[in-house]
């Protein structure tokens, strides 16, 4: 998965193939040939200025399994109660992404104490480090089952630039928009 708005502008995005790559700590990178499986509503052209960011997520069908080198992240279908993460004793989230000129040697970048802020228009606003280049990154939790750690996807990040090009607010994608994709493959 990643935000749309990455694939470029081309509205019939679904069947596109695109390559995926994904860095590793200490320089490798592995990659796939992928085909977009199915995408999100957003207009590229006119939304993205709108502050409308549910439909920025586009699903990849990947030619290479690499979860075997890299791990799997679950889909969250919980609906995210951001009251939860205002309190002070709650669990932060986190986010990860390759910013743009960022070491991609040193793998993600990674904030480790995000909240989600509000829910709006089924957007989950997050106060998040995200930075030109992260879009498309999870917004996740790290929980603890049986010992063993789970990487719990809530959102693909989408920040919201302003009209001059300035970054603005920090909006994720809920992933349970997705889900519905996910039998049919």
């Amino acid at each position: 998965m990643t935000a749309k708005h990455v694939g470029g502008p081309n509205p019939k995005i679904v069947g596109s193939l695109m390559k995926f790559r994904i860095p590793l700590r200490g320089g490798r990178t592995l990659q796939s040939n992928a085909t977009v499986v199915a995408a999100g509503d957003l207009d590229v052209e006119n939304d993205l200025l709108s502050g409308d960011r549910r439909g920025d997520w586009m699903l990849l069908q990947l030619s290479r399994c690499i979860g075997h080198t890299v791990g799997w992240a679950e889909l969250s279908s919980a609906e995210i109660d951001a009251t939860s993460y205002w309190k002070p004793n709650s669990e932060p989230l986190q986010s990860a992404g390759f910013r743009t000129h960022w070491d991609w040697k040193l793998g993600p970048k990674v904030d480790e104490s995000c909240r989600v802020t509000m829910i709006s228009k089924d957007q989950l606003w997050n106060n998040c480090d995200v930075m030109p280049g992260d879009s498309g990154g999870p917004l996740y939790a790290v929980t603890k089952v049986a010992g063993h750690t789970r990487y719990l996807v809530f959102g693909l990040q989408s920040a919201l630039t302003t009209p001059n090009g300035n970054y603005g607010s920090v909006i994720a994608a809920p992933v349970r928009q997705i889900r519905q994709y996910l039998p049919s493959m």
